[in-house]
């Protein structure tokens, strides 16, 4: 498998993408990868204001997790 840095910058891409089922997705494959996502901590944040409650949700729960896990 990959190492994790190699996933983290199109994952974080993926959070501006304008399908709300893809920023939840991508808010999702980040808290899986804990530690290694804390540079996506401030784009998760971000999101954590999306309009669409669905992905604020997942945002805020994916940075949630990345901050526990480190």
């Amino acid at each position: 498998p990959l190492p994790a840095a190699h996933s983290l910058q199109p994952l974080i891409m993926l959070l501006e993408d304008p399908a709300q089922e893809v920023r939840v997705h991508a808010s999702i494959a980040l808290s899986a990868l804990g530690q290694d996502a804390a540079q996506a901590l401030p784009y998760l944040r971000a999101h954590a204001e999306d309009p669409d409650p669905n992905v604020a949700s997942a945002a805020n729960a994916a940075a949630g997790m990345i901050e526990k896990a480190g």
